[in-house]
């Protein structure tokens, strides 16, 4: 195993154990839920927004290390950041997965990590899932300011 790999692994398993971004969190005003039924992988993302911006971010998740250790990198790198700015993240994953471009992996942070899943292509929505229920959240708060305002 080479030694990116071995990083990849220890950030992975690092924040697998994470339990800072877990559970419910009482000043939510948004929620969504995602699963991968081909796993049984389950995760709820709560969020609570103000102003265009992830106030504060938590998970709770049923499903393997991938899963709740990108559900974590996710709440670490999002909170404090604007709604807008999720989309040129998942893109970030989505290209770092299907090697669509070679990123500047130490600009990336620990979302680096996370590259570590790209030889495994059936392990590519453990990685995106808590991601794409963030985008739901994201989605359901503009189609309520939409409704009220």
């Amino acid at each position: 195993m080479d030694d990116l790999q071995t990083l990849y692994q220890a950030i992975i398993r690092q924040h697998q154990k994470e339990v800072r971004w877990r559970g419910c969190l009482l000043t939510a005003n948004a929620s969504a839920e995602g699963e991968n039924p081909k796993c049984g992988d389950q995760i709820e993302v709560h969020a609570q927004i103000a102003e265009g911006t992830f106030i504060a971010l938590r998970f709770e998740a049923a499903g393997c290390a991938l899963l709740n250790a990108s559900a974590s990198i996710m709440c670490a790198r999002m909170e404090g950041q604007t709604l807008k700015s999720l989309t040129q993240q998942i893109t970030v994953i989505q290209n770092l997965l299907n090697h669509e471009t070679t990123p500047d992996l130490s600009e990336l942070g620990e979302l680096s990590a996370l590259a570590g899943a790209a030889p495994y292509p059936s392990r590519h929505r453990c990685v995106l899932l808590p991601w794409e229920t963030l985008a739901k959240v994201r989605n359901s708060t503009s189609e309520i300011n939409k409704q009220t305002g």
